[in-house]
């Protein structure tokens, strides 16, 4: 057993968008292989991770996410202690900002947070290499957040180098009240073989659009509000527009955090979705503050 901790911290893990999403090929086994970017954005939950004075870990979250022992707060806890050896005695109570079922990925950012500021809080020694297996049997999406800013995602989405050259960009993300679970998703998507180009967002790769996302297609034609969603996004004039992940989550793409709250404002008060503003980080550490 290891020591406990004796004061209290906070864990921010940000969400993420994908700019371009494709899907290559199904694999014998069932996974897809996936060409894709990978963008942390300015949208945090919170996890305030205190001593647990009844020893063990105990997870506290809202009942609307499951059961506890399947979170995958807990699940990261649990791979950590088992590559360790050690047992963890802590609480960790989680505030959701990032919504849930939106293709932000905030469920995987929490478990990439939590294997990487327990191990730094804990002292286990492991490192970034050694996290990223216990990551992709977590899921496909949390080897990125080990270490997120901009990257290029092959193979399952594990396969990263650095995304260079991305300009600033500002995002207002329209999330409706559909949850699409990623399952749904991968079985309504046709692969298209396509790969990401080299010449990364040049002033000639803008507009972005929902068709740069093999996702797009198959989900707006079974849920039409994704339409509706980029066509009120359209009104706003902004540079691109995008599907992230596998949905349901759209967002327009701008060039300043003014014309990005321009956007907003004209938005407010619509029927059709939630809205949160964001912008493209260039990176985040755990343990730090979100950027303002």
């Amino acid at each position: 057993m290891i020591k406990g901790l004796d004061q209290s911290y906070q864990l921010y893990t940000p969400a993420k968008v994908n700019l371009r999403l494709f899907v290559k090929r199904k694999r014998p086994d069932g996974y897809h292989e996936l060409e894709l970017d990978l963008c942390p954005i300015s949208l945090f939950d919170q996890l305030t991770i205190n001593p647990n004075p009844a020893g063990g870990f105990l997870l506290e979250a809202d009942p609307s996410l499951g059961l506890p022992e399947n979170n995958l707060i807990s699940r990261a806890v649990r791979a950590l202690e088992r590559t360790s050896g050690h047992q963890l005695e802590l609480k960790i109570s989680l505030s959701k900002q990032v919504p849930h079922g939106a293709g932000l990925g905030g469920g995987s950012a929490n478990a990439a947070g939590v294997l990487v500021y327990l191990n730094q809080l804990f002292g286990l020694g492991l490192s970034l290499d050694q996290l990223h297996p216990l990551a992709l049997r977590l899921g496909t999406d949390v080897p990125f957040f080990l270490n997120p800013r901009p990257m290029i995602g092959r193979g399952l989405g594990d396969q990263l180098t650095p995304l260079m050259g991305l300009p600033p960009l500002y995002l207002l993300l329209l999330k409706p009240s559909l949850f699409i679970s990623t399952a749904e998703a991968y079985a309504q998507v046709k692969p298209s073989g396509r790969i990401l180009t080299t010449e990364l967002y040049n002033t000639s790769l803008f507009p972005i659009d929902p068709e740069e996302n093999d996702f797009f297609g198959p989900l707006a034609e079974r849920f039409p509000i994704l339409e509706k969603l980029a066509a009120l996004l359209k009104t706003t004039s902004p540079q691109g527009i995008q599907l992230s992940g596998s949905g349901s989550t759209m967002f327009g793409i701008f060039a300043s955090a003014e014309a990005r709250d321009r956007a907003a404002a004209s938005l407010e008060g619509n029927k059709l979705a939630n809205l949160f503003p964001a912008r493209v980080l260039q990176g985040f550490e755990y343990g730090q503050s979100p950027p303002a």
